[in-house]
């Protein structure tokens, strides 16, 4: 793993603890907040790992006249065009699972097992794509290498 700048490794942290949490809320047998949990962490990880990414290279996280430090979509855009650390692809996955985020945060959202499954399964993989391009570290480094969920209905492809 490269030298972190100061303040990178919080972020990472924050970005690994929050995949941890969104996939122990996925598996867990209760549905009790379960798919707007999910999704509202996931995206989360996904900001922390961008911004980490971002400070890494770059030194900063911030706009100089903004007083909060970048938004999910600037986090994109800098990751996307400047850093060329995601795809446009990518970028546009994130962007649907940002605005799904939005949803299930602010408002209501139904959504299929199966596509939460996608969602879920889909982010951990880009999550660990992301992380090694970035930093040289896998997942696997950081959490069980297990094969995850155990369920009375498992995907079928």
């Amino acid at each position: 793993m490269p030298k972190l700048k100061k303040n990178v490794s919080p972020l990472l942290d924050k970005s690994i603890e929050s995949l941890t949490l969104a996939i122990e809320l996925f598996n867990r047998p209760t549905e009790i907040a379960r798919t707007h949990g999910v999704l509202i962490l996931i995206q989360h990880a996904f900001e922390m790992l961008l911004k980490a990414c971002i400070l890494q290279q770059t030194g900063s996280i911030h706009d100089r006249e903004q007083r909060y430090t970048y938004g999910f979509d600037r986090c994109l855009a800098v990751a996307t065009e400047q850093l060329k650390i995601i795809s446009s692809d990518e970028r546009a996955t994130l962007s649907i699972l940002d605005a799904q985020r939005d949803q299930a945060a602010h408002y209501y959202i139904e959504m299929s097992e199966d596509i939460l499954y996608v969602h879920a399964q889909s982010s951990v993989t880009l999550f660990n794509e992301i992380l090694k391009k970035a930093f040289g570290v896998v997942l696997s480094d950081r959490l069980p290498s297990r094969i995850l969920p155990v369920s009375t209905r498992p995907p079928r492809d």
